[in-house]
């Protein structure tokens, strides 16, 4: 007769581990559908199995929820500081490593990559709090600076004006594409018609 075998059950720790993850991943899901204005609590916990007690127990508002799921997706997307240490330059053109880096980072994020209007939402509601400036301006420091690594390692290899300060020409790119993202949201820009016009105008400010 096969021995049964016995599941080990989660501790409180893990159980406790598990409901916040799955109420991450779920706001995130919704925050990029509905936008941050229109989420409500309720929106967040009704796609999982928790309540919104639940919710209150390891976020005090939608606000604090929202930088739970900043602190997520910084975790599982691929960085312009990754692709650095990744990308084989030997050979390749600009075009092929910036069209190679942009297929890489599109597979991360879990299909949320309409985030900007998110965080334009966000910041009408909550930009006049005390902090909220500092943080958003350190979360936009961590975007260039990830992307400055990138455009030195094209300098390093002669695709990018070795002259160029790389982190003006990486803020120039994140404007860019926030400015774009923001546009093609707006006016329904077709996924496809998105993706092509974001990497022309992007390979043009590296030139």
């Amino acid at each position: 007769m096969t021995p049964r075998t016995t599941r080990r059950r989660r501790t409180q720790t893990e159980r406790r581990q598990a409901s916040r993850q799955a109420l991450v991943r779920n706001a995130m899901q919704v925050f990029a559908t509905r936008g941050y204005a229109r989420t409500t609590v309720a929106d967040i916990v009704a796609g999982t199995d928790y309540s919104p007690g639940a919710f209150y127990h390891h976020f005090a508002n939608k606000a604090e929820c929202l930088w739970a799921v900043i602190d997520y997706r910084r975790e599982i997307r691929r960085s312009w500081a990754d692709l650095a240490d990744e990308l084989d330059p030997v050979g390749a053109s600009l075009e092929d490593l910036v069209a190679e880096a942009f297929a890489r980072l599109s597979t991360t994020l879990e299909g949320t990559h309409a985030w900007t209007m998110v965080m334009v939402e966000y910041y009408r509601a909550h930009g006049d709090e005390p902090g909220v400036d500092v943080r958003l301006a350190d979360l936009y420091d961590q975007w260039v600076a990830e992307v400055a690594v990138f455009v030195r390692f094209l300098q390093d290899n002669g695709l990018v004006d070795a002259e160029r300060d790389p982190t003006t020409v990486a803020s120039q790119v994140v404007a860019f594409a926030e400015g774009f993202a923001t546009h093609a949201q707006v006016h329904g820009i077709a996924a496809s018609r998105y993706g092509a016009a974001l990497y022309d105008g992007s390979l043009r400010l590296l030139r």
